[in-house]
Order: C-alpha cells, then sequence, then structure tokens
C-alpha cells in the first residue's frame, strides 16, 4: 500500500452526504485522511466474497494484510447465505484497513434483470446499514461486481449510485455515516462510472467533474 491520496474524478453533494468516484486501489484510500490525522476516526472498506466462500480479488487482497486467520475466523462463524454481510471489526489502531466488511454475492445474479438487479441493491444498501450500526463515518467502495463478467459496468455503476441515494433517502435521521467514496483501479471502470455520474449529476448539489 503506497499510502497516496487517489486521483478525484468526480464529487458532488447528495442531500446531506458526499459522494466521489476516485480512480485508484480502494487498499489505498484514507476518507478524511483519518488515518493519519484522526487515528480515532471511523471509516469501513466494502469487498465481497461468492457463495462458496472462495478469497480472491480484493478479498485476497485484504486478507493478506488484515491476516489470513481473521478472515477465516470471521468465514468460519456460521453458513452465510447470498445477501448476507459480515463484519470484521480494525486489528488495531495502526491497520490502515480498519474495519471491513463482506457482502455475501451470488455470481450469476444478471444485472439487466430488474429484480436480480434490485438484489444487488439490497445487498450493498445492507452493507451500508452495517456500517451505519458501527459508527462509521465514511465507506470505501470498490466497484463491487465490475469484476464479474454477467454483471456490465453501466448496470454495476447505476446500481451502485442508487444503493447509495437510497440508502440516504431512506435513512435522513443517521448518523454519522455521510462520506461515500467510490475507488476504481481499471481505467475503462473510470470512464463508465464517469458517464454514467454525467447522467445522474442533475441529482447532485455543487457537482464537479473532471474533464476527460
Amino acid at each position: 500500500m503506497n499510502q497516496t491520496e487517489n486521483l478525484i474524478i468526480a464529487l458532488g453533494e447528495y442531500k446531506d452526504s458526499v459522494i466521489l468516484i476516485k480512480s485508484g486501489s480502494p487498499l489505498d484510500e484514507l476518507p478524511i485522511n483519518f488515518a493519519k490525522s484522526e487515528p480515532s476516526g471511523k471509516f469501513a472498506l466494502l469487498s465481497s466474497i461468492n457463495t462458496h466462500m472462495t478469497i480472491g480479488g480484493l478479498t485476497e487482497e485484504i486478507s493478506l494484510i488484515h491476516g489470513q486467520n481473521v478472515i477465516h475466523e470471521h468465514l468460519n462463524k456460521k453458513h452465510y447465505n447470498p445477501g448476507d454481510v459480515i463484519y470484521i471489526p480494525a486489528k488495531n489502531k495502526e491497520n490502515p484497513l480498519r474495519h471491513i466488511i463482506l457482502l455475501v454475492l451470488d455470481p450469476s445474479l444478471e444485472l439487466s434483470n430488474h429484480q436480480e438487479r434490485n438484489v444487488f441493491k439490497e445487498n450493498i444498501i445492507k452493507a451500508l446499514e452495517e456500517a451505519e450500526r458501527h459508527g462509521m463515518e465514511a465507506v470505501v467502495l470498490p466497484g463491487i461486481g465490475c469484476g464479474n463478467s454477467s454483471m456490465s459496468l453501466q448496470h454495476s455503476a447505476d446500481v451502485h449510485f442508487e444503493a447509495i441515494e437510497e440508502f440516504v433517502t431512506r435513512y435522513e435521521s443517521r448518523g454519522s455515516l455521510k462520506l461515500f467514496s467510490i475507488c476504481l483501479r481499471q481505467s475503462v471502470e473510470s470512464e463508465v462510472f464517469r458517464d454514467v455520474w454525467r447522467i445522474r449529476s442533475k441529482k447532485y448539489r455543487l457537482c464537479w467533474m473532471m474533464n476527460s
């Protein structure tokens, strides 16, 4: 991990919250520089795992940093079903990843199907609810599902924004969770999310986007 700030692609206010799109690794994202200036600040990194509990991709990277035994300990606590969320607390104050929330996703979800798309959206909202329940002030989303060949990037981007907007609207009296940072590693992901953002930007106040 380089501990460097990621490049901001877009920023906007939705009601009382801030949504960011950033180019870079979610492992390097430090919302509001909590890890540098406010060690007691709380943010969560969201990732996913399939229903077979196969550790790969970002979740595998997390396990190498957070501790494979810690991850497996939480995965082995019970049988998880699609739509479940797994909360893994910060190992210690020096842990740069802080709090982890894993979404248990059905890899066969097809986001062009309206019903399955709603299932995916509710999964993300459920993870945001878990972050709120634990007093998180910010969450980092890695572009969940972008690496799944059955999920188009445009549909995935739409669902991310819909889930955040619906969460903010549904829980207007919520506590601390007000910052949502979507971090995308691949340039094609960044381009698609930016294009979808451009279409949806009329919903946002103080909307800013980097020119392509």
